[in-house]
């Protein structure tokens, strides 16, 4: 057997994995990853969390900024 088919096959059965794992659910709208709302959350959900992550920096920035007064 050729040195070369080993890294070969191993390189096309990545690829492969990769289509169907990654690749195949992204292309059907079905990431976890994707902004898009099909992949799981409705819109309002996602508004709601970005307003909780801002709550939650002005409160760190707000205790950030008492600790250099202090």
């Amino acid at each position: 057997m050729p040195s070369w088919l080993p890294p070969l096959l191993i390189t096309g059965a990545a690829l492969v994995l990769m289509y169907f794992t990654c690749m195949r659910p992204m292309r059907g709208g079905h990431c976890a990853m994707s902004a898009n709302p099909r992949a799981g959350r409705s819109a309002e959900e996602s508004d709601a969390e970005v307003q909780q992550l801002r709550d939650e920096v002005a409160r760190l920035r707000g205790d950030l900024d008492r600790s250099r007064v202090e």
